[in-house]
């Protein structure tokens, strides 16, 4: 009775001993297991190292650590026989070792080698790869795990929120960034990368990602793509940034609003040289170096220039030098002269002041006139003024005719415009009032004129009379009034409408008397006596 009670309490601790360590080692068992391990795993306890198991390009089992490394890539399936572990593994194994293919297929059914990753790489890594009966085990390590097990744990966890923010940040970038090896293979991409392939793209997306644009010309490190998005089209301005480490990281701006400017300046450029090509005067830009920059046709029409001469940007030197070989410009009378003139036409049409009329030799007469324009480019307009010239010389010489004409009158003639200013006169108005009309031409108002006539006459209404028609405050008519000058002459006024609006004023000295006529006359009584 005495020695039964103590066993059983003996038996009794050691048994609720017993449950407590196991209730106490399946938790901690099941705290510490981040992943579940496959069923029939080849790793039947946790494995730290990354390992990845392969019968050809057949994922067969994986280390917890392998399977949280690529989860995302190769998804939650015992076995993945579509390739897709394979693409991968070895896209992210080849990004470190660049020649893991190679080393690979050199192991035949059996062997084993050790690759450290490339020298560049900001964490160094260590791949061990062993060939057994078919099977291909591939094992990552740390190049440095002494130091990596003495890593302080705040450290970690500041590694870890860095990271975190890095892809975070990575995530929200607005337009796609992506990354690729020395052999153009995508080896990261963010979210916006990410959507504009499923936008663009009915398959699915594997291992290597696939390619959102096109590859960048070799030596470029900038370059414009478009993208395909349905019935829109998006631009983007495509800019490289080696890292230094073998890889290139490569941003995707939108370039939408950019396109849209040229495109609209295009077409603007486009019209302007349609309405260039139609005016016929000649027009020559040049840039702030004095290189052509802009040409019509009327320019070499005008100046017996070559299209391909001045398509090859002429400086305004040498297109001003090909002008006077081709005597389209005036002969000067010696070279440096010329050269002093061709630097005067620069400097003056610089400053909008430059306005020239060319006689060439042919008879031809050009207005050559400079103007600047914005950034200290300029501009030269030619305009062909021949038929213009001609004209005037021609109108010159009717006007001319026209005043030798009135001159030969007897009577003094006086035309006044619909406004009141003397446009014409004849050497006889000039005798009769006492005044060179040409210092009044076109200046002459019939006010100031009305007051003229009326101080040389004695005082009459006739002069408001012609003032009100001349200016349209009377009925215009044809009329006649006699007026008295100061020195006792009378002169017969006339006023006459003209077609617009003008109107002729002539004065008339009466005829003097014959003298013989008189003689006669004074005889006459005699006779009858």
């Amino acid at each position: 009775m005495d020695i039964s009670v103590p066993l059983v309490l003996l038996i009794t601790s050691v048994s609720a001993g017993a449950v407590t360590l196991g209730l106490l080692a399946m938790h901690l068992y099941g705290s510490l297991r981040p992943v579940v391990v496959p069923r029939n795993s080849l790793f039947a306890v946790q494995d730290d190292a990354p390992v990845f198991v392969f019968d050809g390009q057949t994922l067969l089992d994986t280390s917890p650590a392998a399977r949280r490394l690529i989860g995302r890539a190769i998804g939650d399936g015992p076995t993945w026989n579509d390739g897709r572990a394979w693409e991968a593994v070895m896209g992210f194994l080849a990004a470190r070792f660049p020649d893991l293919a190679a080393q690979i297929d050199g192991l035949g059914s059996t062997g084993q080698i050790t690759l450290n990753s490339a020298r560049n790489d900001v964490n160094p890594l260590v791949l061990h790869a062993s060939r057994n009966g078919g099977l291909l085990r591939l094992t990552l390590s740390d190049a440095d795990s002494e130091a990596a097990r003495g890593h302080d744990p705040l450290t970690d966890r500041t590694i870890a929120e860095e990271l975190d923010r890095l892809r975070r940040l990575g995530a929200l970038i607005p337009y796609p960034v992506w990354r690729e090896d020395a052999g153009g293979r995508v080896t990261w991409a963010n979210q916006s990368y990410l959507t504009g392939l499923c936008e663009t793209r009915d398959e699915g997306i594997g291992w290597p990602l696939p390619r959102l644009f096109p590859a960048m010309p070799p030596g470029d490190t900038s370059h414009r793509a478009q993208l395909e998005k349905g019935a829109v089209t998006q631009w983007f301005d495509i800019s490289a940034h080696p890292d230094g480490c073998g890889e290139t990281l490569y941003f995707a701006t939108p370039a939408d609003a950019a396109v849209s400017a040229e495109k609209a300046l295009r077409e603007f450029m486009q019209t302007l040289a349609r309405t260039f090509a139609h005016l016929p005067v000649g027009l020559a830009v040049f840039d702030r170096q004095r290189q052509l920059a802009m040409f019509n046709p009327a320019l070499a029409d005008l100046t017996d220039l070559k299209a391909d001469f001045l398509t090859m940007k002429p400086t305004l030197f040498a297109l001003l030098d090909q002008m006077r070989e081709r005597r389209t410009i005036p002969e000067p009378k010696d070279y440096r002269s010329w050269r002093k003139q061709m630097a005067e036409i620069e400097k003056a049409a610089t400053a909008g002041q430059f306005q020239e009329t060319w006689n060439l030799p042919g008879g031809r007469t050009y207005r050559v006139s400079g103007r600047p324009h914005p950034n200290g480019a300029m501009a030269l307009i030619i305009e062909d003024i021949t038929t213009e010239m001609s004209r005037a010389r021609l109108f010159r010489a009717n006007l001319e005719m026209a005043q030798s004409v009135l001159d030969t009158l007897a009577d003094g003639i006086s035309v006044f415009s619909e406004s009141g200013v003397l446009v014409m006169s004849n050497r006889a108005y000039a005798d009769l009032w006492d005044h060179d009309p040409s210092d009044a031409l076109g200046a002459g108002a019939i006010g100031s004129m009305s007051a003229h006539w009326q101080a040389r006459s004695a005082p009459t209404e006739t002069w408001s009379r012609i003032e009100g028609s001349i200016l349209g405050r009377e009925a215009r008519g044809e009329w006649t009034a006699d007026v008295r000058l100061t020195d006792g002459r009378i002169v017969s006024c006339h006023v006459r409408p003209l077609g617009a609006g003008a109107t002729m004023v002539s004065f008339r000295l009466p005829e003097p008397a014959d003298p013989a006529t008189m003689a006669v006359g004074r005889e006459r009584p005699r006779q009858r006596a």
